[in-house]
């Protein structure tokens, strides 16, 4: 039997738990993006009563800039305990040459903060992260 996995964000609104639950077996949470929480990550997952994870759309251009936001991700996400933690892969500043780097200290990041299962949601860009995908205990490919 195929799992259902729901992918929510602020954008989703309210949602009804009751009826969401009987449905869904995993949830992946966003919990920030950028330098921005998202500010329905708490109450969503206080509401849901299924497992679930968090991701942070990362925004860096730069190595420096995702450890950045890989500190601000954990420091949200940390809020609500997710059982791993997933960097989503796909805004503009992430390049040919930009990717790799990106997604490499991104991840390493996460690992030094004493993230145990880490990943990637990337598409089109996949082809750019080079041993970043090595590092990833989770590779979320959308289609």
């Amino acid at each position: 039997m195929a799992k259902k996995i729901a992918d929510i964000s602020r954008n989703q609104g309210d949602i009804d738990w009751n009826l969401a639950r009987k449905e869904l077996d995993f949830v992946i949470f966003r919990a920030s993006k950028g330098d921005y929480a998202d500010n329905r990550y708490l109450e969503y997952t206080s509401q849901c009563c299924v497992p679930y994870a968090a991701y942070h759309y990362v925004k860096a251009a730069t190595a420096s800039e995702a450890r950045t936001e890989a500190r601000f991700f954990v420091e949200c996400a940390n809020k609500a305990h997710p059982l791993f933690y997933i960097g989503d892969v796909e805004y503009e500043t992430q390049t040919e040459t930009t990717t790799e780097p990106v997604c490499v200290a991104f991840l390493d990041e996460l690992r030094k903060l004493g993230c145990k299962r880490i990943g990637l949601y990337i598409n089109r860009k996949y082809e750019w992260a080079g041993k970043a995908i090595d590092m990833c205990d989770i590779m979320w490919i959308p289609h």
